[in-house]
């Protein structure tokens, strides 16, 4: 975990997976995956290999 309490690592018993964040304390990246975010924090994208899904949201969220 990091200072602020995220958890950056996990282990399973074939393999290690790490994870990232941003300063606003958003997930960034687990392992192969990687998420953008917009302005006001919403999920922007998933990546994960080569795949991407886009999330657009309306005037409700």
């Amino acid at each position: 975990y990091d200072a602020n309490g995220n958890r950056t690592s996990f282990a399973s018993p074939s393999e290690l997976v790490t994870a990232a964040y941003d300063a606003e304390d958003r997930l960034i990246a687990y392992g192969d995956l990687t998420y953008t975010y917009t302005p006001a924090g919403e999920l922007s994208s998933k990546t994960q290999g080569g795949a991407e899904a886009l999330y657009r949201y309306d005037a409700f969220g």
